[in-house]
């Protein structure tokens, strides 16, 4: 049963849709402004509504037929020209249409992290990867994986530690080329002194063995050299001969070097001898 007040409110409508305005409206119906208005009002409101729901309807509508075409949230969101929010939303409601509820309570239990999963499909799909043995590969590394992080840890140290034995074993490798190379020199700079000193000698021997046959050529050729060397002989030996000449000459010597010098010789003269007869 239609109430006075929705009565009122229809007949108001009716008027206004024939294209009265307020005043004929009150004049007509006896309604006071205040009510017209909030009528008007009211009717306005629940027409935008209205419009916003088949709205809302046809592009669900045309979201779910595109969706069916594969196309995603972000295709549709360009196409329709609506806003991301509402595109997942109409995402969500074309899977509970195609019975895919559980993929929707997955997608809002793991919100922004979907991407995570998308990646996962696809690194298996391009590694060849079947379902079963992802599901594998997570179970042992849902076993296993704290003891991998800590050999992965331990082989990380031993790493670093090898990065650092390697990087001092280059500088002593430098260091020792270095050295190499120092030694090197030095050795070439000796060969190249040794090799000068050799030809020095060999120039010397050589101007040795020249002097030496010029002097055996000088001995054996030379007259006044032999007659000189035989007259030095001769003299020395006739000096050497004369014994009572070389007795004097060492007594005079002793002699004179007493006189010059007497107080070295006081003890040899100063001495206690035995008294010892002499006989003539």
């Amino acid at each position: 049963m239609i109430s006075v007040k929705e009565q009122k409110e229809r007949f108001v409508l009716d008027l206004h849709n024939q294209g009265k305005n307020s005043r004929e409206i009150a004049e007509i119906s006896r309604i006071s402004f205040r009510d017209i208005g909030n009528t008007l009002r009211n009717a306005s409101k629940q027409k935008k509504a209205e419009q916003e729901q088949a709205r809302e309807e046809l592009l669900s509508s045309q979201a779910y037929k595109l969706f069916s075409e594969c196309k995603t949230p972000a295709e549709v969101a360009i196409e329709l020209k609506i806003r991301a929010p509402q595109a997942i939303v109409f995402c969500r409601e074309y899977w509970d249409l195609v019975q895919l509820g559980s993929l929707n309570e997955i997608y809002r239990e793991i919100n922004h992290d979907i991407w995570y999963f998308v990646e996962l499909y696809r690194l298996a799909k391009a590694g060849g990867f079947l379902v079963e043995h992802v599901v594998r590969l997570l179970r042992i590394a849902n076993n296993d994986l704290p003891i991998v992080d800590c050999k992965n840890e331990n082989l990380k140290s031993e790493v670093n530690s090898l990065e650092g034995q390697k990087r001092y074993s280059g500088i002593r490798l430098r260091e020792l080329n270095n050295r190499i190379t120092e030694v090197t020199n030095y050795v070439g700079h000796c060969r190249a002194s040794y090799r000068q000193e050799q030809m020095k000698l060999e120039a010397m021997r050589q101007k040795r063995m020249k002097l030496e046959a010029i002097v055996r050529q000088f001995e054996n050729n030379n007259l006044e050299y032999v007659k000189i060397r035989k007259t030095t002989e001769e003299k020395v030996h006739a000096k050497l001969s004369k014994g009572k000449d070389l007795l004097k000459l060492g007594l005079f010597s002793l002699t004179e070097t007493i006189r010059d010098q007497p107080d070295k010789y006081n003890a040899l003269f100063n001495h206690d001898a035995p008294t010892t007869d002499y006989k003539n």
